[in-house]
């Protein structure tokens, strides 16, 4: 958010959602579906973070990448605490 030529950056929990379908377009499809009924614009998204399984992570067809495919600046950041180094 700017206001008064300062930039503000906002981080908001929404809400907790039951998966119905769970494959990376229907999971892709809630997360943009929930954001819109609240009111927010996907194209505000500059970031995206979840656990690091293909479904949510992978580079082709994941949750992430669909969102990415909608809008390019949602850059995804894999989640550190799922991450085995």
């Amino acid at each position: 958010m700017i206001e008064n030529q300062e930039v503000r950056v906002e981080e908001s929990f929404i809400d907790f959602i039951e998966t119905k379908n769970k494959t990376a377009e229907g999971i892709s499809d809630m997360i943009v579906s929930k954001l819109k009924a609240g009111g927010l614009d996907i194209m505000n998204c500059r970031g995206q973070a979840f656990d690091n399984v293909t479904t949510m992570a992978g580079c082709h067809t994941s949750v992430q990448q669909q969102i990415k495919d909608i809008n390019p600046n949602a850059e995804f950041v894999p989640c550190s605490n799922h991450s085995q180094t």
